[in-house]
């Protein structure tokens, strides 16, 4: 149920921008030129059209009796269905190394696609199979029951959507120097998550990357930070401070500490 309304609050994130395309498809649809207004037929038209119908329907009807079984509905072609394999990851993949899944990247670096092992204190490694990881990839230790605390290594660029998300024993994370990016709902529902420190190298900081992190306290806002999405730390009910280290971020976005209840203490030097 909690991961449930926690991707209900996710889909809140994007859907003033759902509204403005389906505003746009409208406004599209409304200047189209309507098609040519029909001429009135004559005598003979109208007469060779209604013998053609009547043709056409006699054909029918001998079809539908011809037959025992209703016509199949078609499937849908298989075309609309877009893939989700990220462009730059290649096919090659090793089932199974060091307790993860991994992909390896067209510049023939890694990234982490599952987690296998029930250890709760892991240090994810530096390389696999003489290869550099560099990303922890979409939904890797999404529902983890048994993770406490993780140690991302140098060299990991990013954290991607919903890598950590409702990881419900989850509670020290140690990122590295290296990192620039954390993605959408990356640490979304960890509960008990209350010890993480965001390194200075981060430049981004996805939508609701850590909604309902119910116990972190304090929140120190990277020097490097140039974008932060919307509901980034909403409904983090036990933090009480936060701190801004850099001055690339000059508006904050839409309900970022929504129902953040017991914030008292906000450090923004360069506001003005």
């Amino acid at each position: 149920m909690q991961k449930q309304f926690i991707r209900q609050q996710q889909r809140l994130i994007t859907a003033s921008n759902d509204e403005s395309k389906q505003a746009s498809q409208t406004s599209k649809g409304s200047t189209e030129k309507p098609s040519s207004a029909s001429k009135p037929k004559t005598e003979s038209q109208a007469s060779d059209e209604d013998a053609s119908g009547s043709s056409a329907q006699a054909t029918e009807i001998s079809t539908e009796e011809s037959t025992d079984q209703p016509t199949e509905t078609p499937s849908q072609p298989s075309s609309e269905t877009p893939s989700q394999q990220p462009a730059e990851i290649s096919q090659d993949s090793a089932p199974l190394a060091e307790g993860f899944t991994y992909q390896t990247n067209a510049d023939g670096t890694v990234t982490l696609t599952s987690y296998t092992d029930r250890n709760s204190v892991l240090e994810i490694p530096s390389t696999i199979g003489g290869k550099q990881v560099t990303s922890v990839g979409d939904g890797c230790f999404q529902g983890n029951v048994t993770v406490e605390k993780v140690t991302i290594p140098e060299g990991v660029l990013d954290i991607g959507e919903y890598a950590f998300e409702c990881c419900s024993a989850l509670k020290e994370v140690r990122l590295p120097e290296t990192l620039k990016a954390i993605g959408a709902g990356a640490f979304s529902g960890c509960d008990g998550l209350s010890d993480i420190r965001l390194t200075d190298s981060i430049e981004s900081i996805g939508n609701g990357a850590f909604l309902f992190c119910r116990s972190v306290t304090e929140v120190n806002m990277p020097k490097n930070l140039r974008e932060l999405g919307r509901f980034a730390f909403a409904h983090c009910s036990g933090l009480r401070s936060v701190s801004w280290n850099g001055d690339n971020i000059r508006s904050l976005p839409d309900r970022l500490f929504y129902s953040c209840t017991k914030l008292t203490e906000f450090h923004m030097p360069y506001a003005r």
